[in-house]
């Protein structure tokens, strides 16, 4: 047969075979022809095989130009190497870029996400006097008005030293021989064997503190003669430091004279308390009691004001007795309620 002639040819389907140039920064997108192209391509070979060679032809040419253009922008855009590049140039260059804090219009939740995002960039970009200003002046949690007092975390280092024996005061060394809390039984706990022993052990001390005594007394009379002399020059400042002088001397000889006397009594109070116990052990002895009898406090006091009294001058016990009636009478007086008492005459 003979080949029909072509006079007129199909228009090419040009909104599917049609090629569109990729952008730039996008894949390029594969061509997929369908299957109706394909059966359509398959019927008509025949028929379109001069327009099909033309527009071969003419995709060619425009292949051969985008190659040519992409190998340009390959040549001008070299790739670079991000290891070869200097810290300063990357620096300069991040300091050229526009800034990243972009605002986003799609909905309250993005610029909740962008204010987010900016402040942390924000708090890692600021210095470190910044913050630790801002952590001193911040506001403490938890405090009902400004004036309520400033919270303080419990939560502490634990340090490394550990403290195994309290490192108490050094206490200063002491003489048991004058210490009065040895001497006294309810707080150092002696038994009256214990005090009799240790009496007996530093009698020698009540030698030693006559001597003492009569040292003081000279120096108060020294003292005396002293202040009279100053007192007849009629130098102020003389007779000033010698009268603070005799008065120091006189409280010292009158507190050592009180220890002696108070010595002196519980002497005579143990040695009353001995006595009276060995006549009712001998007694016992004997046979003329079946039991010994011991004191009282107060018979022991009774007993001691007679022997006190019997060693006494008639104006020595009248003057003691008077003493000790004025003591009493103030002692009274002050016990008794205000409305009571006597206004003095």
């Amino acid at each position: 047969m003979d080949r029909p002639s072509l006079g007129k040819r199909k228009a090419p389907l040009n909104h599917l075979q049609r090629r569109v140039r990729a952008m730039k920064n996008e894949p390029e997108p594969e061509e997929v022809l369908s299957e109706e192209e394909s059966s359509n391509d398959g019927s008509h070979s025949e028929d379109n095989s001069e327009g099909d060679s033309d527009e071969e032809d003419v995709d060619e040419s425009e292949n051969e130009d985008d190659e040519d253009e992409d190998e340009d922008e390959d040549e001008d855009d070299p790739e670079i190497d991000a290891s070869q590049v200097s810290f300063g140039a990357l620096a300069k260059a991040q300091a050229t870029l526009p800034s990243t804090r972009r605002k986003k219009g799609r909905g309250g939740e993005d610029d909740d996400d962008s204010d987010n995002n900016s402040d942390a960039e924000e708090q890692q970009e600021a210095p470190a006097w910044d913050a630790s200003r801002n952590k001193k002046f911040a506001r403490v949690a938890g405090r009902t008005n400004k004036h309520a007092p400033a919270e303080q975390s419990s939560k502490r280092p634990v340090g490394r030293r550990r403290e195994v024996v309290s490192s108490a005061t050094p206490v200063a060394a002491r003489d048991p021989r004058f210490d009065p809390l040895l001497a006294a039984r309810s707080n150092a706990g002696l038994t009256p064997a214990d005090e009799e022993r240790t009496r007996r052990a530093y009698a020698f001390l009540d030698e030693y503190q006559e001597t003492e005594m009569a040292r003081l007394k000279e120096a108060v009379q020294a003292a005396k003669a002293a202040a009279k002399k100053a007192k007849a020059r009629g130098a102020g400042a003389a007779e000033a430091a010698a009268t603070r002088e005799l008065e120091e001397l006189k409280r010292a000889l009158a507190s050592m004279q009180d220890r002696r006397r108070t010595q002196q009594r519980r002497d005579s109070e143990k040695a009353l308390v001995a006595e009276h116990r060995r006549r009712e052990k001998e007694l016992v002895r004997e046979g003329k009691k079946s039991a010994p009898f011991y004191l009282k406090r107060s018979e022991q006091r009774k007993q001691l004001l007679v022997d006190r009294f019997a060693g006494m001058k008639k104006g020595q016990v009248d003057h003691t007795i008077e003493r000790r009636r004025k003591k009493l009478a103030s002692r009274e007086r002050r016990e008794m309620p205000m409305a009571r008492r006597e206004r003095p005459s």
